[in-house]
């Protein structure tokens, strides 16, 4: 029985060497079962991410679609006006109309020159009278 203990113990050595494989190809799957719920893991929060960041910017993209529209409407109702502004300002004097006006005044204002009352004038007229005898 010799050679049945050697087939034994070979065929130990054999099925040893077996669980040693089947362990480490365990272990390694382990492993990479792990590391692939990490890699899962870490995909679906970037694809979260994504999703909140693609909310954001549809978010961002109709407030910035609202601004123009509110822009566009001020500025319709700025053109709107410009026709009206314009015939009002063709009804304003002129700089050098206003200055012809402002000369005429000024002449006429009792301020800027001098008149004299009737009583005045028949004083002049008896000093100048006096004057000459």
């Amino acid at each position: 029985m010799a050679f049945g203990e050697a087939d034994d113990q070979g065929l130990r050595e054999i099925v040893r060497e077996l669980l040693e494989r089947v362990k480490g190809n365990s272990r390694r799957l382990r492993d990479v079962e792990r590391e692939n719920k990490s890699v899962e893991t870490a995909l679906r929060s970037l694809e979260d991410r994504i999703m909140d960041l693609e909310d954001r910017e549809r978010d961002d993209i109709e407030k910035v679609k609202d601004g123009l529209d509110e822009l566009l409407m001020r500025i319709l109702k700025i053109e709107n006006k410009i026709p009206k502004i314009k015939d009002r300002l063709e009804d304003v004097p002129r700089r050098a109309e206003f200055e012809e006006v402002k000369n005429f005044i000024n002449l006429l204002s009792p301020m800027e020159t001098e008149f004299v009352t009737e009583d005045e004038v028949k004083r002049l007229i008896k000093e100048e009278l006096q004057k000459r005898k």
